[in-house]
């Protein structure tokens, strides 16, 4: 009944959705009455959330409010990129995408990424290099990043543990900000 109920209801969708539970992160979501809709973990939350929802256009915005407020986020580009190439968008995602799968450090994520929203655009050529290069880099293993997989007929995520690994490895690396 306190001010800091929002930020339970906040962590409890934060945790829903660790668990593949969209439709209950919503719910609680939805409970926090908008105490963080504008800032980044809710934006990030909330893209999330709509994205593995099948609302990709939904991500698309919050998503992208995300990456105006945090310009240098490229976590936030990528999944924003994500949910572009999911709503059709491939030519604005690949525009966010060249810089990152440009680098020598690009990682095979951000390597398919990109090589599926050229082959989106029909652009097989431009794919091929991409795809390649993820694959030697990976062993041909490269995927999608959990925190989009969209979830099965069951409901249920493929690996629901990958997320928690992938996101302690973001904030080992410092990749993670407000």
């Amino acid at each position: 009944q306190g001010a800091e109920e929002p930020a339970v209801y906040y962590l409890q969708a934060g945790r829903a959705a660790r668990a593949g539970r969209d439709e209950v992160a919503r719910q609680i979501w939805w409970q926090t009455g908008g105490a963080f809709e504008e800032t980044a973990a809710g934006l990030l939350l909330d893209g999330i959330i709509e994205y593995r929802s099948g609302n990709a256009a939904v991500a698309v915005d919050r998503l992208s409010q995300l990456s105006r407020m945090q310009p240098g986020n490229d976590l936030a580009r990528v999944l924003l990129a994500r949910a572009l190439v999911a709503n059709g968008e491939a030519n604005v995602a690949i525009r966010l995408l060249l810089p990152l799968a440009g680098r020598p450090d690009a990682s095979p994520y951000v390597l398919v990424l990109t090589g599926r929203a050229y082959e989106q655009l029909g652009q097989r050529d431009r794919a091929a290099p991409l795809l390649d290069r993820a694959s030697a880099m990976t062993g041909g293993t490269a995927g999608a990043s959990p925190a989009l997989v969209l979830l099965d007929d069951g409901g249920r995520m493929e690996r629901p543990d990958d997320l928690v690994q992938h996101l302690r490895g973001l904030f080992r690396q410092g990749s993670v900000s407000e």
